[in-house]
C-alpha cells in the first residue's frame, strides 16, 4: 500500500493559489498603497453662463485744471485722484466665443453639401475586416463653411477620422429659414460596409 501526501497531489492547485495571492496583494499595494487617488489628475468642470454680447464701460474723460498745491495737500488730492482713476478705468465682461449650447431651431432647408460626403474607407479597418455606423455633429456657419465636428458615435480603426476629414474638406450649402442662411448644429451619418 501506497502512502501519499496529500500536498503532492494538489502540488499544482497550491502554486496556482498561492501566485493568485500574490497578484492580489501587488494589486491591493498599487491601488491604495501609493496613496495616489485616480481623481487627483482630473480637472473640475464648471459650466459657464452664455452671454448675448460684449458689454464695455467708457471712462468718463474729464479736463482738470493743473494747480500749485503744498505738500499736505498733494497727498491728499494724490489719494483721491487714485480713487477716481479706479473708478475711471475700462471693464469688460468675458465672452464665451462657442455657447455650451445651440437652442434647436426648426429650418426650412438643411445645409447640403456640394460634394459626395463618402470618405474613403481607411485600409486598417478594411483590412481588419471593420464595418458599422459613425455619427458625427457638425455645425455650419451661415456661409456653408464648417466650423467643428464632434464624433458622436464611432467605429475606430481610422474610420471616425476618414469620416472627420471628409467633412471639414467639404462645402455646404448653407441652411435656410425664412430665405436667409442660417448657422446650424447637423448630425450626418456614414456608413462602413465591405463590398
Amino acid at each position: 500500500m501506497k502512502k501519499s501526501i496529500w500536498w503532492k497531489e494538489h502540488l499544482l492547485s497550491l502554486a496556482i493559489g498561492i501566485s493568485a495571492l500574490i497578484q492580489l496583494i501587488v494589486l491591493f499595494y498599487f491601488q491604495f498603497g501609493t496613496g495616489s487617488s485616480s481623481t487627483k489628475n482630473y480637472i473640475p468642470m464648471t459650466i459657464l453662463p452664455y452671454v448675448e454680447s460684449m458689454k464695455e464701460v467708457k471712462p468718463r474723460v474729464e479736463k482738470k485744471v493743473i494747480q500749485e498745491v503744498s505738500a499736505e495737500e498733494a497727498t491728499d488730492t494724490q489719494e483721491e485722484n487714485q480713487t477716481e482713476e479706479i473708478q475711471n478705468t475700462t471693464t469688460q465682461q468675458s465672452v464665451n466665443q462657442e455657447p455650451n449650447f445651440m437652442p434647436f431651431v426648426r429650418v426650412d432647408e438643411i445645409a447640403k453639401s456640394l460634394v459626395s460626403l463618402q470618405p474613403e474607407y481607411p485600409d486598417l479597418a478594411r483590412n481588419a475586416g471593420i464595418e458599422g455606423t459613425v455619427v458625427l455633429e457638425v455645425y455650419i456657419d451661415e456661409d456653408g463653411r464648417v466650423r467643428k465636428v464632434i464624433v458622436l458615435k464611432g467605429i475606430g480603426f481610422g474610420c471616425d477620422e476618414a469620416a472627420v476629414r471628409k467633412v471639414e474638406s467639404s462645402s455646404f450649402i448653407p441652411a435656410k429659414m425664412n430665405g436667409k442662411p442660417v448657422a446650424v448644429r447637423q448630425k450626418i451619418t456614414f456608413e462602413f460596409k465591405l463590398n
